[in-house]
């Protein structure tokens, strides 16, 4: 990785959420809430898994897939999926 895209990665935004407020307006509220609860969910590009712990909080079996190298040893699955 050269030394302009290791800075660039650095200085991206981060999206480190406590929780997403399903009573909020937010549109992150709004997609969960369209989910079903106990669907299941593949989630393409999960950052951090802020969105993701919201669908298992309400029970859906959900698996990941990301492009990202952390992401990309392994897909990752709900301990219920």
């Amino acid at each position: 990785m050269s030394d302009a895209s290791a800075e660039q990665r650095e200085s991206a935004p981060r999206y480190d959420f406590e929780g997403i407020d399903l009573d909020s307006d937010s549109v992150h509220a709004d997609v969960v809430k369209l989910v079903d609860e106990g669907s299941r969910v593949l989630e393409l590009g999960p950052a951090t898994g802020y969105m993701s712990h919201a669908f298992v909080e309400r029970g859906c079996t959900w698996s990941a897939s990301s492009s990202t190298p952390r992401w990309r040893s392994k897909p990752k699955r709900s301990p219920s999926g």
